[in-house]
């Protein structure tokens, strides 16, 4: 399961947000080793605007994530809360990849 963490577009973002963010990376990785992270770095579009919740969107399902979690720029996280997010997310990502293997062994029977 790879799950990306869209960092904030905030100016508003300092050290003790890298500090925060440093802890909650280890958190994770401690808590569910076997969830891949990967950061997403916002960046602007060519124009100068800020990318859309839909454009970051697109760009992680086209890296692959099976879950997107936007973090705010309030710099402090809730670890807590994070996990029972992610542990409803891993029950509901696991029924879907068994359910996933299930048709495609089907569909080998079918095949003989």
């Amino acid at each position: 399961m790879l799950v990306a963490l869209a960092l904030p577009q905030s100016e508003a973002v300092d050290l003790m947000f890298a500090y925060d963010l440093g802890n909650l990376i280890g958190h994770l990785a401690t808590t569910f080793p076997q969830i891949n992270f990967r950061l997403i770095a916002v960046k602007q579009a060519e124009n100068g605007d800020l990318l859309s919740r839909e454009e970051i969107t697109e760009g992680a399902l086209s890296q692959g994530a099976d879950l997107l979690v936007f973090l705010g720029d309030e710099r402090r996280f809730a670890p807590a809360a994070l996990d029972q997010m992610l542990v409803a997310a891993m029950e509901q990502y696991i029924e879907k990849e068994a359910r996933a293997q299930a048709n495609k062994t089907l569909t080998a029977g079918y095949i003989h």
